[in-house]
């Protein structure tokens, strides 16, 4: 074919009879233009050192033997300044600010180094402006206190107690921070007045438990001699529920209460009875009166935990129902550090 080739004979003619290309047969033969990269490396090794009008060997490669005719070379284009200047433009601008960043650091941090009792100098030598923080503490998450770093630094023994510089803290993509300490409160009581509410709400909260917690003893007591639950929590102003299933998935319950409930004793010939203070702060006291395990096929000798997650206990529940909402309380507030910052 190579010799049919260099007689004259044309690729269109023949690619069609030999050509086993599915890709290029039809085409009389023709592979269009392509780059570098595209080929495979036997064909691209000649394709690469051929004129214009040449005809390869036969070249082997995994795919077969090819016969290569160079029809033409274009010569590699790149986009014109005004395809690109805006693009230049930007990276320029970049590449200077990195510049200007890179070297403003160094002064920074060359500056607040030497003079570890003001930042001032290192303000003067950077041509960048003190900025006073706000109070930050432990809690702080906004502002300069959002940056873990900063807190660690300002909060750090060296800037907190020994009053000198920081060193330069990287928190951004060109955005660094150099901080000291101005004023530091150390953690001090609240003034009464300022908890005084917190107080009377918390005593009033663990007061109204520790009354919850008493009715639901008494209650246990009079079930213990015979009295009917539903009187009982009418006396004491507690809600009465009567033959509840409860499993232990799947169940609408406090899971205080289904958790509690699959750890009690089985109930023998008498109900079995405990008080659990659910998610809310109510005390709730089950009554158990006997097992349903439906289909069960193990002996009831077992622990309840055994039970499978779609067997029902029934039970009865009084629940006392918390009047005071718990209040948290903070009896102090810390103020550890001012801080002037500046950052660029």
């Amino acid at each position: 074919l190579a010799a049919r080739l260099n007689a004259g004979e044309s690729m269109a003619s023949l690619a069609p009879e030999f050509s086993d290309d599915p890709g290029s047969a039809d085409n009389g033969g023709s592979l269009g233009e392509f780059g570098r990269g595209v080929m495979v490396p036997q064909f691209e090794e000649v394709v690469y050192l051929m004129n214009v009008g040449e005809i390869s060997e036969p070249v082997r490669s995994d795919f077969g033997y090819h016969i290569i005719q160079l029809d033409n070379i274009i010569a590699e284009q790149g986009q014109s300044f005004e395809e690109v200047k805006e693009e230049v433009e930007s990276q320029h601008r970049v590449e200077l600010a990195e510049t200007q960043y890179f070297q403003v650091s160094e002064l920074l941090a060359n500056a607040s180094y030497e003079n570890t009792d003001s930042l001032q100098p290192a303000a003067d030598e950077s041509e960048l402006e003190l900025q006073t923080s706000d109070w930050l503490d432990r809690s702080t998450f906004d502002g300069i206190g959002s940056y873990p770093q900063v807190l660690a630094a300002a909060l750090s023994d060296d800037v907190l107690n020994n009053g000198i510089n920081s060193e330069v803290l990287e928190v951004g993509e060109n955005h660094a921070i150099v901080l000291r300490t101005i004023e530091h409160e150390t953690a001090k009581p609240k003034p009464l007045e300022d908890v005084r509410e917190d107080i009377i709400s918390r005593v009033q909260s663990e007061k109204a438990t520790s009354e919850l917690e008493t009715l639901a003893d008494t209650l246990i007591e009079q079930l213990n001699t015979g009295a009917e639950a539903s009187e009982v929590a009418d006396e004491h102003g507690g809600e009465f529920t009567e033959t509840v299933a409860v499993g232990r998935t799947g169940s609408d319950f406090d899971r205080s209460v289904v958790s509690r409930l699959f750890t009690m004793q089985k109930p023998g010939s008498e109900p079995t009875y405990e008080s659990v203070r659910d998610s809310k702060g109510n005390i709730v006291t089950i009554i158990f009166p006997e097992l349903n395990l439906e289909n069960q096929k193990k002996p009831l000798n077992q622990p309840l935990q055994a039970c499978r997650p779609d067997q029902n206990l029934k039970l009865w529940l009084v629940r006392y129902r918390k009047k005071l909402i718990f209040s948290a309380t903070r009896l102090c507030l810390t103020r550890t550090s001012t801080s002037k910052v500046f950052s660029r």
